[in-house]
């Protein structure tokens, strides 16, 4: 049981170098993070829906208005 402080110093090494080697813990470390994290996530969600639904009313603007202007060209110009 009696160890040395080198071998201690270099157990404490290869442990620190294996934890880095397997990467970053991102598990959330408390209730509140999860709470956070997913709730971080679902707003992410949010924001994509309501873009795309932007983006469609958008297209949908610019088609009404280019018809509107090829219509009123080929029925024989401005009034």
């Amino acid at each position: 049981m009696n160890e040395r402080p080198a071998d201690r110093l270099a157990y404490l090494v290869r442990q620190r170098r294996k934890e880095q080697a397997e990467g970053v813990d991102l598990s959330p470390s408390s209730a509140y993070e999860a709470v956070t994290r997913q709730m971080v996530s679902d707003l992410g969600r949010e924001i994509g829906y309501l873009r795309r639904r932007m983006d469609t009313l958008f297209y949908v603007v610019v088609s009404a208005i280019v018809v509107d202007v090829l219509g009123r060209l080929v029925a024989g110009g401005w009034s």
